[in-house]
Protein backbone atom coordinates (compact mmCIF):
# COMPACT_ATOMS: atom_id res chain seq x y z
CA UNK A 1 0.00 0.00 0.00
CA UNK A 2 1.09 3.80 -0.89
CA UNK A 3 0.76 6.89 0.76
CA UNK A 4 -1.06 9.83 -0.03
CA UNK A 5 1.10 12.50 -1.33
CA UNK A 6 0.15 15.76 -2.09
CA UNK A 7 2.18 17.93 -4.43
CA UNK A 8 2.49 21.34 -2.58
CA UNK A 9 5.33 22.41 -4.57
CA UNK A 10 2.67 22.67 -7.96
CA UNK A 11 -0.88 24.37 -6.07
CA UNK A 12 -2.65 23.72 -9.28
CA UNK A 13 -1.79 19.60 -9.25
CA UNK A 14 -3.26 17.51 -7.16
CA UNK A 15 -1.53 14.24 -6.59
CA UNK A 16 -2.31 11.19 -5.05
CA UNK A 17 -0.63 7.77 -4.03
CA UNK A 18 2.97 6.70 -3.22
CA UNK A 19 5.97 8.84 -5.10
CA UNK A 20 6.84 7.95 -8.28
CA UNK A 21 3.49 6.22 -8.78
CA UNK A 22 0.97 8.83 -8.56
CA UNK A 23 -2.17 9.43 -10.13
CA UNK A 24 -2.40 13.55 -10.73
CA UNK A 25 -5.33 15.55 -11.32
CA UNK A 26 -4.31 18.76 -13.11
CA UNK A 27 -5.42 21.99 -11.74
CA UNK A 28 -5.36 24.35 -14.80
CA UNK A 29 -6.88 21.44 -17.22
CA UNK A 30 -8.54 18.76 -15.40
CA UNK A 31 -6.65 16.18 -17.12
CA UNK A 32 -5.55 13.02 -14.97
CA UNK A 33 -2.32 11.36 -15.22
CA UNK A 34 -0.60 8.08 -13.65
CA UNK A 35 2.57 7.65 -13.42
CA UNK A 36 3.47 10.98 -15.98
CA UNK A 37 0.80 9.29 -19.06
CA UNK A 38 -2.58 11.03 -19.61
CA UNK A 39 -5.44 9.13 -19.50
CA UNK A 40 -7.82 10.17 -22.21
CA UNK A 41 -10.62 7.89 -21.76
CA UNK A 42 -13.68 10.27 -20.96
CA UNK A 43 -16.52 9.37 -17.87
CA UNK A 44 -18.56 8.84 -20.67
CA UNK A 45 -16.16 5.80 -22.09
CA UNK A 46 -15.98 4.48 -19.16
CA UNK A 47 -19.62 4.58 -18.18
CA UNK A 48 -20.65 2.93 -21.86
CA UNK A 49 -20.35 -0.58 -19.95
CA UNK A 50 -23.83 0.65 -18.84
CA UNK A 51 -25.02 4.22 -19.33
CA UNK A 52 -24.56 5.11 -15.57
CA UNK A 53 -21.93 6.00 -13.52
CA UNK A 54 -19.21 3.64 -13.59
CA UNK A 55 -18.20 1.84 -10.36
CA UNK A 56 -15.42 0.04 -9.12
CA UNK A 57 -17.04 -3.72 -9.55
CA UNK A 58 -17.84 -2.59 -13.45
CA UNK A 59 -14.29 -1.54 -13.74
CA UNK A 60 -13.11 -5.30 -12.21
CA UNK A 61 -15.18 -6.56 -14.71
CA UNK A 62 -13.35 -5.88 -17.31
CA UNK A 63 -10.03 -8.08 -16.12
CA UNK A 64 -11.20 -11.11 -18.51
CA UNK A 65 -8.96 -13.24 -16.77
CA UNK A 66 -11.01 -13.72 -13.45
CA UNK A 67 -14.63 -12.84 -15.21
CA UNK A 68 -16.70 -14.87 -17.81
CA UNK A 69 -18.63 -12.72 -19.92
CA UNK A 70 -21.24 -12.50 -22.85
CA UNK A 71 -22.55 -9.93 -23.90
CA UNK A 72 -24.54 -8.67 -27.59
CA UNK A 73 -26.06 -5.72 -28.55
CA UNK A 74 -27.93 -8.13 -31.63
CA UNK A 75 -26.21 -6.26 -34.17
CA UNK A 76 -26.80 -9.42 -36.67
CA UNK A 77 -25.91 -12.28 -34.24
CA UNK A 78 -27.25 -16.02 -35.33
CA UNK A 79 -30.40 -17.01 -32.94
CA UNK A 80 -29.68 -20.51 -33.86
CA UNK A 81 -27.59 -22.11 -30.77
CA UNK A 82 -24.45 -22.83 -33.20
CA UNK A 83 -23.82 -19.23 -31.66
CA UNK A 84 -24.26 -18.57 -27.91
CA UNK A 85 -27.80 -17.26 -28.44
CA UNK A 86 -30.90 -19.38 -28.77
CA UNK A 87 -34.34 -17.90 -29.68
CA UNK A 88 -37.31 -20.57 -29.56
CA UNK A 89 -40.65 -19.27 -30.54
CA UNK A 90 -43.73 -20.78 -29.45
CA UNK A 91 -46.27 -23.35 -31.16
CA UNK A 92 -49.34 -20.74 -31.61
CA UNK A 93 -50.27 -18.58 -33.76
CA UNK A 94 -47.63 -15.93 -35.10
CA UNK A 95 -44.67 -16.39 -32.80
CA UNK A 96 -41.54 -15.55 -33.30
CA UNK A 97 -38.08 -14.55 -32.14
CA UNK A 98 -35.85 -12.75 -34.70
CA UNK A 99 -33.20 -10.02 -34.89
CA UNK A 100 -34.85 -6.36 -35.66
CA UNK A 101 -33.66 -3.73 -37.59
CA UNK A 102 -33.36 -0.31 -35.91
CA UNK A 103 -31.45 2.17 -33.63
CA UNK A 104 -28.68 -0.40 -31.40
CA UNK A 105 -29.25 -3.40 -32.63
CA UNK A 106 -32.70 -5.43 -31.68
CA UNK A 107 -34.16 -8.52 -30.96
CA UNK A 108 -37.67 -9.37 -31.17
CA UNK A 109 -39.80 -11.45 -29.07
CA UNK A 110 -43.98 -12.50 -30.25
CA UNK A 111 -46.04 -14.17 -28.78
CA UNK A 112 -48.86 -16.16 -30.02
CA UNK A 113 -52.09 -13.91 -31.15
CA UNK A 114 -54.17 -17.29 -29.64
CA UNK A 115 -54.64 -18.42 -26.03
CA UNK A 116 -53.39 -21.99 -25.54
CA UNK A 117 -51.11 -23.35 -23.12
CA UNK A 118 -47.82 -21.99 -22.10
CA UNK A 119 -46.09 -23.83 -24.99
CA UNK A 120 -48.06 -22.16 -27.74
CA UNK A 121 -48.02 -19.15 -25.91
CA UNK A 122 -44.88 -17.82 -25.19
CA UNK A 123 -41.62 -17.56 -27.25
CA UNK A 124 -38.17 -17.09 -25.27
CA UNK A 125 -34.44 -15.93 -25.80
CA UNK A 126 -31.65 -17.72 -23.80
CA UNK A 127 -28.01 -19.15 -23.90
CA UNK A 128 -27.58 -21.74 -25.44
CA UNK A 129 -25.87 -23.71 -23.10
CA UNK A 130 -26.23 -23.90 -19.22
CA UNK A 131 -22.76 -22.52 -18.62
CA UNK A 132 -23.78 -20.60 -15.45
CA UNK A 133 -24.32 -21.53 -11.35
CA UNK A 134 -24.99 -19.63 -8.47
CA UNK A 135 -21.80 -20.98 -6.71
CA UNK A 136 -19.52 -19.33 -9.00
CA UNK A 137 -19.57 -15.86 -7.40
CA UNK A 138 -20.62 -12.78 -9.44
CA UNK A 139 -23.48 -14.05 -10.94
CA UNK A 140 -25.42 -11.47 -12.59
CA UNK A 141 -27.76 -10.68 -15.98
CA UNK A 142 -28.49 -7.84 -17.30
CA UNK A 143 -30.64 -6.69 -20.43
CA UNK A 144 -32.82 -3.12 -21.63
CA UNK A 145 -36.18 -4.67 -23.04
CA UNK A 146 -39.60 -2.84 -23.63
CA UNK A 147 -43.22 -4.59 -24.69
CA UNK A 148 -45.61 -2.80 -26.77
CA UNK A 149 -48.40 -3.20 -24.21
CA UNK A 150 -48.53 -4.77 -20.72
CA UNK A 151 -51.96 -5.84 -20.75
CA UNK A 152 -52.56 -9.68 -20.20
CA UNK A 153 -49.15 -10.27 -20.56
CA UNK A 154 -46.36 -12.06 -18.68
CA UNK A 155 -41.79 -11.24 -19.01
CA UNK A 156 -39.39 -13.25 -16.97
CA UNK A 157 -35.84 -12.27 -17.06
CA UNK A 158 -33.06 -14.24 -15.23
CA UNK A 159 -31.70 -17.96 -15.07
CA UNK A 160 -32.82 -21.00 -15.53
CA UNK A 161 -32.40 -24.81 -15.67
CA UNK A 162 -33.57 -25.06 -19.57
CA UNK A 163 -32.70 -23.61 -22.58
CA UNK A 164 -35.19 -21.21 -24.85
CA UNK A 165 -35.70 -25.09 -26.51
CA UNK A 166 -38.12 -26.08 -23.57
CA UNK A 167 -40.67 -23.33 -24.56
CA UNK A 168 -42.04 -23.07 -20.41
CA UNK A 169 -42.15 -20.62 -18.27
CA UNK A 170 -39.86 -20.84 -15.60
CA UNK A 171 -40.94 -18.62 -12.81
CA UNK A 172 -44.80 -17.02 -13.36
CA UNK A 173 -47.85 -15.91 -10.95
CA UNK A 174 -50.71 -17.55 -9.98
CA UNK A 175 -52.88 -15.17 -8.32
CA UNK A 176 -50.35 -13.56 -4.96
CA UNK A 177 -47.65 -16.50 -5.64
CA UNK A 178 -44.91 -17.68 -7.66
CA UNK A 179 -45.45 -20.82 -9.40
CA UNK A 180 -42.59 -22.32 -11.94
CA UNK A 181 -42.77 -25.11 -14.90
CA UNK A 182 -38.90 -25.04 -14.01
CA UNK A 183 -37.27 -26.65 -11.43
CA UNK A 184 -34.52 -24.10 -10.11
CA UNK A 185 -34.63 -20.61 -11.65
CA UNK A 186 -34.69 -16.94 -10.08
CA UNK A 187 -35.17 -13.33 -11.33
CA UNK A 188 -37.48 -10.89 -12.30
CA UNK A 189 -41.12 -11.26 -13.44
CA UNK A 190 -43.84 -9.09 -14.71
CA UNK A 191 -47.14 -11.22 -15.12
CA UNK A 192 -50.91 -10.24 -15.18
CA UNK A 193 -52.04 -13.39 -13.93
CA UNK A 194 -51.21 -12.15 -10.87
CA UNK A 195 -52.82 -10.18 -8.65
CA UNK A 196 -50.46 -7.64 -8.31
CA UNK A 197 -49.02 -6.29 -11.66
CA UNK A 198 -45.93 -4.95 -11.08
CA UNK A 199 -42.25 -5.96 -11.36
CA UNK A 200 -41.11 -8.65 -8.68
CA UNK A 201 -38.16 -10.96 -7.95
CA UNK A 202 -37.91 -14.64 -6.93
CA UNK A 203 -36.97 -17.88 -7.43
CA UNK A 204 -37.66 -21.71 -7.05
CA UNK A 205 -34.98 -24.01 -5.18
CA UNK A 206 -35.17 -27.89 -6.37
CA UNK A 207 -39.00 -27.31 -7.39
CA UNK A 208 -39.64 -25.08 -3.73
CA UNK A 209 -41.23 -21.70 -4.81
CA UNK A 210 -40.21 -18.46 -2.73
CA UNK A 211 -42.62 -15.75 -2.17
CA UNK A 212 -42.92 -12.86 -4.73
CA UNK A 213 -41.33 -9.51 -3.27
CA UNK A 214 -42.71 -6.29 -5.25
CA UNK A 215 -40.97 -3.59 -6.91
CA UNK A 216 -44.22 -1.33 -6.77
CA UNK A 217 -43.41 -0.14 -9.96
CA UNK A 218 -44.63 -2.23 -13.79
CA UNK A 219 -43.49 -2.08 -16.97
CA UNK A 220 -44.78 1.07 -19.26
CA UNK A 221 -46.14 0.84 -23.01
CA UNK A 222 -43.77 0.86 -25.41
CA UNK A 223 -40.97 2.70 -22.94
CA UNK A 224 -37.48 0.61 -22.38
CA UNK A 225 -36.55 -0.30 -18.76
CA UNK A 226 -33.57 -1.78 -17.61
CA UNK A 227 -33.73 -4.96 -15.47
CA UNK A 228 -30.66 -6.46 -13.63
CA UNK A 229 -30.98 -9.99 -11.93
CA UNK A 230 -27.87 -10.54 -9.26
CA UNK A 231 -27.37 -13.91 -8.06
CA UNK A 232 -25.73 -14.36 -4.74
CA UNK A 233 -23.36 -17.44 -4.35
CA UNK A 234 -25.71 -18.53 -1.68
CA UNK A 235 -28.14 -18.71 -3.98
CA UNK A 236 -30.01 -15.72 -3.07
CA UNK A 237 -31.49 -13.70 -5.88
CA UNK A 238 -32.33 -9.50 -6.44
CA UNK A 239 -33.59 -7.61 -8.59
CA UNK A 240 -32.94 -4.16 -9.92
CA UNK A 241 -35.51 -2.24 -11.96
CA UNK A 242 -33.24 1.16 -13.94
CA UNK A 243 -30.77 0.49 -11.23
CA UNK A 244 -33.35 0.44 -8.01
CA UNK A 245 -33.31 -2.40 -6.36
CA UNK A 246 -36.99 -4.50 -6.11
CA UNK A 247 -36.34 -5.23 -2.23
CA UNK A 248 -33.87 -6.56 -0.10
CA UNK A 249 -32.44 -10.37 -1.45
CA UNK A 250 -34.62 -13.46 -1.78
CA UNK A 251 -32.83 -15.95 0.20
CA UNK A 252 -32.73 -19.78 -0.98
CA UNK A 253 -34.05 -18.77 -4.50
CA UNK A 254 -31.89 -21.48 -6.69
CA UNK A 255 -29.59 -24.37 -6.57
CA UNK A 256 -26.13 -23.14 -6.37
CA UNK A 257 -25.15 -26.00 -7.81
CA UNK A 258 -27.42 -26.40 -10.47
CA UNK A 259 -26.25 -25.49 -14.00
CA UNK A 260 -28.35 -22.14 -15.41
CA UNK A 261 -28.88 -20.31 -18.71
CA UNK A 262 -29.85 -16.73 -18.94
CA UNK A 263 -33.54 -16.47 -19.97
CA UNK A 264 -36.14 -13.46 -21.61
CA UNK A 265 -39.03 -15.31 -21.66
CA UNK A 266 -42.71 -13.81 -22.65
CA UNK A 267 -45.60 -14.79 -23.19
CA UNK A 268 -49.48 -13.56 -23.57
CA UNK A 269 -52.36 -14.15 -21.50
CA UNK A 270 -55.17 -13.31 -23.57
CA UNK A 271 -56.15 -13.44 -27.64
CA UNK A 272 -53.58 -10.87 -28.47
CA UNK A 273 -49.97 -11.10 -29.48
CA UNK A 274 -47.82 -9.16 -27.78
CA UNK A 275 -44.06 -7.99 -28.63
CA UNK A 276 -41.04 -7.29 -26.76
CA UNK A 277 -37.99 -5.41 -28.12
CA UNK A 278 -34.32 -6.62 -26.65
CA UNK A 279 -31.48 -3.92 -26.82
CA UNK A 280 -28.81 -5.70 -25.13
CA UNK A 281 -28.25 -8.19 -22.94
CA UNK A 282 -25.23 -8.81 -20.73
CA UNK A 283 -24.27 -11.77 -18.59
CA UNK A 284 -21.40 -12.40 -16.29
CA UNK A 285 -19.92 -14.46 -12.87
CA UNK A 286 -16.06 -15.23 -11.61
CA UNK A 287 -14.40 -17.69 -13.56
CA UNK A 288 -14.38 -21.54 -11.70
Amino acid sequence: MGYTHIDVSAPNNFAIGAKGSEVVIAGASGALYQKGTEITSSAAELNIMDGVTAIATELNALDFSTKVTMATDFNGDLLDGTTELLGTAGSGTGNAVAIAAGESGNCSITTSSADAAIGANGSGLSGSNLNWRADSGGLFAECRLQINNITSAMIFFGFTDATSATVEAPLFLVTTAIDSDAADACGIIFDTDGTTAQWCHGGTKAGTDTAPAYSGTAPVNATDVTLRVEVSALGGVRGYINGTAIGVEVAAAVTITTPLVPIIFVANRTTSARVVLVDYLFVQSNRR
